[in-house]
């Protein structure tokens, strides 16, 4: 009887490991469609090999998703906000341009992004830290009037406060704030692009997927695609790291 049990579980689990992948139809919309067979086939490989577990759709931008965020001419992933499902954008024409290697880093990248988070808290945090850090500063430079002789008046006080504070959050606070976000936004990708690395075992094939998405950057730039100006050099930084680490 224990021979049958334990036969019964190892089919079970074998016919759970070669289930298909959780894919769900993608309802087409104004801006995107369903991805093709082998689109989401690629996908559902690589899901296996990142061990995602939840069910996700895969679309394809039109030429008015493509418009409406430039992202979409490579592959995004996010949640899908009608359906709440995980999804994943991808562009075919860009997409079928690379490698195998190439391909199954780029979708492991966003599997993973989904699983640990596409931004990490400490990004999430830093809006709220400046936000009490600015009502600090208020509270600090209007009991710090108080202790003047010549401004007495409360109203005044809050007023010339508030004006300091303006100018110190237009002067260096917001910029910090941007730095601060994108560091930690930096150190959270280069993490779940180590992170698929340790999987895919392809540094080369990481570095050579970063490269394609920073030469289309630098394309849309040259030809005045302002979107990209915050991302200049992000992809680039990225395989730059990933080079100086493999002379190490």
């Amino acid at each position: 009887m224990n021979i049958l049990k334990n036969c019964a579980l190892i089919f079970c689990m074998f016919i759970s490991y070669n289930a298909p992948s959780k894919t769900i139809d993608f309802i087409e919309d104004g801006y995107l469609m369903p991805a093709s067979p082998e689109i989401i086939a690629l996908a559902e490989n690589a899901a296996k090999l990142f061990d995602f577990e939840q069910a996700y759709e895969v679309a394809a931008p039109k030429k008015a998703g493509l418009q409406i965020n430039p992202w979409n001419k490579f592959i995004a992933a996010g949640i899908n906000p009608q359906t709440k499902n995980p999804f994943f954008i991808i562009n075919k024409e860009w997409f079928k341009t690379l490698s195998p290697d190439q391909q199954t880093f780029l979708l492991g990248r966003n599997f993973l992004m989904l699983k640990n988070g596409v931004q990490p808290l400490s990004v999430k945090v830093i809006p709220f830290l400046f936000i009490f850090l600015t009502i600090g500063l208020m509270l600090l430079l209007y009991w710090l009037l108080g202790k003047t002789n010549r401004i007495q008046n409360k109203w005044v006080r809050a007023a010339i406060a508030y004006a300091m504070v303006f100018v110190c959050n237009i002067g260096f606070l917001n910029a910090l704030q941007t730095k601060a976000i994108q560091y930690f936004g930096a150190k959270h990708d280069m993490h779940i692009i180590q992170l698929t690395i340790e999987k895919t075992q392809s540094k080369e094939a990481a570095i050579q997927a970063l490269s394609a998405i920073d030469l289309v950057i630098k394309d849309d730039l040259k030809n005045g695609e302002q979107f990209w100006a915050p991302y200049a050099t992000l992809f680039e930084n990225y395989a730059n790291e990933l080079k100086k680490s493999s002379q190490e």
